[in-house]
């Protein structure tokens, strides 16, 4: 009987520990959990999760993801995350360090079905990884995102559509006053701080002539900042766009050589709770549509 009883016991623990008996806590109380590296494809997960799972923004606000390192207290946040959603092409490789602390996780780049422009002036990368920059790439993003978590909880798969659904619907709305932020300036020529613009020139028709930092965190040489000047000279070139990441110092002097005025954009890769992608975007259009005008 003792024997009868104790195999009992340790079928009912086996049982218990692996989830399967019915009310176990620790499963059904513990909320799912996905993360994404960058600002931009975190507020978009977090309008597809709505409250059925918790996002979390790895990235806090203005660090500098080529030189940030979790922490950790990070990595603990992080346990039990079942994707960390990346922008991959190189700029959020700080993650990929993080993959055998935190068992089950996956790493998913949302590019799937974007196309990546090349770049010779990224990290020698040879691609240009800014695509949330375009409003069109980050429709592609919300749907990528929308699949993945789908596929982890199925029961909510109608939800996290339907959420993905109304989103792309606002990003629709985005793309249109962005169009009619822009449609009408004096020139569509720009000078911008490092090469983050190309997406966003070309889906809304503008032309980057030049970046002030030829290789991103590098100071540009004299001989570069002479060939900057002459493009200047050339396009008449006005106004000159520096970024709300990435400090103004090393480009007052220049403005001020090149008698032209400084207007700040944002790229975002980070951000604040209060933020939204969508009234980042609104803004940098606002900002542009203003120094172009």
């Amino acid at each position: 009987m003792k024997k009868i009883f104790l195999a009992f016991f340790c079928l009912v623990l086996i049982l218990a520990l692996s989830g399967c008996v019915q009310g176990s806590p620790v499963i059904k109380n513990q909320p799912l959990k996905f993360a994404a590296t960058f600002f931009p494809h975190y507020d978009i997960l977090r309008n597809v999760v709505g409250d059925k799972a918790q996002a979390l923004d790895i990235l806090p606000p203005n660090a500098d993801p080529h030189t940030f390192e979790l922490t950790p207290k990070q990595v603990k946040e992080l346990q039990a995350t079942k994707i960390i959603f990346k922008i991959g092409s190189g700029i959020d490789d700080y993650i990929d360090v993080i993959k055998d602390s935190i068992p089950g996780v996956t790493l998913k780049t949302v590019d799937w079905g974007i196309n990546i422009l090349s770049s010779t002036d990224f990290e020698d990368k040879g691609i240009n990884p800014h695509y949330w920059l375009s409003v069109a790439n980050s429709k592609i993003i919300t749907q990528n995102i929308a699949d993945e978590v789908s596929m982890i909880d199925s029961q909510n798969k109608d939800y996290y559509q339907n959420n993905a659904r109304a989103y792309i619907g606002k990003l629709n709305n985005l793309e249109t006053e962005v169009n009619n932020q822009l449609k009408d300036l004096s020139t569509r020529d720009l000078i911008t701080f490092h090469n983050a613009w190309p997406y966003f020139a070309k889906e809304f028709d503008l032309n980057i002539l030049a970046s002030f930092e030829p290789f991103p965190g590098q100071e540009p040489t004299p001989q570069y900042l002479k060939n900057l000047g002459e493009q200047i000279k050339k396009y008449k070139v006005k106004v000159i766009f520096a970024e709300k990441q990435f400090s103004s110092q090393s480009i007052d002097s220049f403005a001020q050589d090149s008698g032209l005025k400084i207007y700040t954009l944002n790229t975002m890769e980070s951000g604040t709770a209060n933020d939204s992608y969508i009234s980042i975007m609104e803004q940098n259009a606002k900002i542009i549509n203003q120094a172009l005008k």
